[in-house]
């Protein structure tokens, strides 16, 4: 019987199985370019279909894996950050993204066919990481879920990597483990890591993370971390200069709060207390943001008071307390105030359900506030969460 030889297609390049590497790098005239060249055609491209190019040859592969190209993106979109609308119900999951100045134009969006039930927490330099919330594993099937694992996306491409095994969910009963895991960058040695804590869903015990691993991107395997502090994670996190930052409380009954912060280079953990008087609530009431380059804590409020308490000095414990009076706008009830973005502007979202989803802008010179709708927000797409400062970024995820 005669075989065919098959071809593949790739983007501008058709090759053929039979092509020896000389005949192969004959055609591929593109990458005879001068890199700076070949990175600014590839920034002309759709973002999605960058990966693909890793199939054309070794030289295309180094390049769209490469630091230069990223670099490239990273320095472009930072100078337009997005606002990052994570999106989901119980059929399907996406992200939706907008310019952060203005949510009324570069509207964008990328459907993911991933499990329902991940939560997502606060982008890094263009990647996302998310978990299956303990709180979705009782309508599952908890032997299903004895093993979570995180997962890194990239929104811009669509990519998704997950990872390997991590730690074990013990299920006793209907009181499964939950699992939090925290996305950081370390700008120094250029890695994104993942730091994955567990903790007993038990409100009978005192219920502190009791394994601490960390997951570095282009490695194989977890690798476990000591804390010498006791404490279970009560915040999302927010990465700065190498140091992911989260809340967290020392015990189940939520009484004594601190501020925890793990450096990615020396891989060690540092505490940070809290001023006199101020306690963090219970999840996502009370978060960590942005405050002009450094990091605050603030909590939800429903009467337009905000208390931010900007850190100064993290080893020596010192605070600043800057009160904001957000004037009342019509079903500006919980709102959570999300950091503020390079116009000075302080940025509030309404809840996770508020339809039509709209986006308040705080002028507190001016004391004065402007709402956005965001159109490109429809009810399909059920419970929204809000990130600032999101940059597209064509990174190859990979193990």
């Amino acid at each position: 019987m005669r075989r065919f030889k098959r071809k593949k297609k790739t983007i501008g390049i058709i090759r053929d199985d039979s092509e020896t590497g000389d005949e192969l790098n004959k055609n591929d005239y593109i990458s005879s370019l001068p890199l700076d060249l070949i990175i600014e055609i590839i920034a002309k491209l759709p973002l999605k279909s960058i990966p693909e190019l890793v199939f054309v040859s070794k030289r295309w592969s180094a390049i769209v894996r490469g630091k230069d190209l990223t670099d490239s993106f990273i320095s472009r979109s930072s100078s337009r950050p997005s606002l990052l609308l994570t999106l989901g119900n119980h059929f399907i999951r996406g992200f939706h993204w907008c310019s952060q100045e203005d949510p009324s134009c570069g509207n964008r969006r990328t459907l993911i066919p991933r499990d329902p039930m991940f939560y997502f927490f606060t982008p890094v330099r263009g990647l996302i990481c998310g978990e299956a919330r303990s709180d979705d594993l009782w309508i599952l099937d908890l032997a299903r879920y004895d093993y979570v694992s995180p997962v890194v996306c990239n929104p811009s491409t669509g990519q998704f990597l997950t990872l390997p095994r991590g730690p074990r969910l013990r299920t006793n009963g209907r009181c499964p483990d939950t699992l939090t895991s925290f996305l950081g960058y370390d700008p120094v040695n250029d890695v994104y890591t993942v730091l994955c804590m567990t903790t007993p869903y038990d409100y009978g015990q005192v219920f502190v993370s009791q394994e601490h691993q960390v997951f570095t991107l282009g490695r194989k395997t977890w690798r476990r971390v000591r804390c010498k502090q006791p404490h279970c994670p009560a915040t999302d996190s927010l990465c700065r200069d190498g140091v992911i930052y989260y809340g967290a409380w020392y015990d189940s009954h939520e009484e004594r709060s601190l501020l925890m912060s793990f450096d990615l280079r020396s891989q060690d953990f540092g505490v940070t207390e809290l001023p006199p008087g101020v306690n963090i609530l219970h999840f996502r009431h009370t978060a960590l943001v942005k405050y002009h380059e450094t990091v605050a804590l603030v909590d939800r409020s429903r009467t337009g008071d905000f208390d931010l308490w900007v850190l100064k000095d993290a080893k020596k414990h010192k605070w600043s307390k800057i009160s904001v009076l957000l004037p009342l706008v019509e079903g500006n009830d919980a709102f959570k105030c999300k950091g503020t973005i390079s116009t000075g502007e302080l940025i509030f979202a309404p809840p996770w359900n508020a339809m039509p989803y709209f986006i308040l802008y705080y002028d507190p010179k001016e004391k004065s506030v402007r709402r956005v709708d965001i159109k490109a927000i429809r009810t399909l797409f059920g419970p929204t969460e809000c990130h600032l400062d999101h940059v597209e970024i064509p990174l190859f995820i990979s193990r």
